[in-house]
């Protein structure tokens, strides 16, 4: 019996001592854990950063002209887009945002002017003399009226 209640505590030591093996390892663990977040902020610590584009603006440094019919605008100075980093944290809160380059407006001179009327094309007035003749294929005028007439000019277009 007495046997047998050694085997019974040497066990229970074990177990014992077992539990308190895991015990501080759980708590090592736990504090590790606490610290890593410590060091990096409490909920601060960033988990992935990215970039984001910032646009330009179109800067119109002046207008020149008086009328709103039509506008050319001529650049003056290009633009470019910018660039902006953000991180984000464990749970997706922007934790920081920095310009990593400045955006540089465009700038144009807008000119404004009115359109002016551009007068329709009226064809001239052919007045064609009195009298036969044929009208050749090139357009020219023929007062013949018999055998060859437009020979050297493509034929004869028709008759008048």
């Amino acid at each position: 019996m007495s046997n047998k209640t050694t085997l019974s505590s040497k066990s229970d030591d074990v177990i014992d001592n077992t539990i308190k093996v895991i015990g501080t390892l759980i708590v090592a663990i736990v504090v590790g854990i606490i610290a890593t977040i410590a060091i990096n902020g409490v909920w601060g610590s960033t988990l992935g950063c990215n970039t984001e584009v910032i646009e330009y603006e179109i800067e119109v440094v002046r207008y020149e002209g008086t009328s709103e019919l039509n506008k050319k605008d001529y650049v003056t100075k290009p633009g470019r887009d910018g660039e902006l980093q953000v991180c984000h944290d464990l749970f997706g809160t922007k934790t920081r945002t920095t310009t990593t380059k400045q955006p540089v407006a465009q700038e144009v001179v807008r000119y404004q002017y009115r359109a002016q009327q551009t007068p329709s094309y009226t064809p001239p007035v052919i007045v064609q003399p009195q009298g036969g003749g044929a009208i050749c294929n090139d357009g020219t005028r023929s007062y013949s009226t018999g055998r060859g007439t437009c020979s050297w000019h493509g034929g004869v277009n028709y008759w008048l």
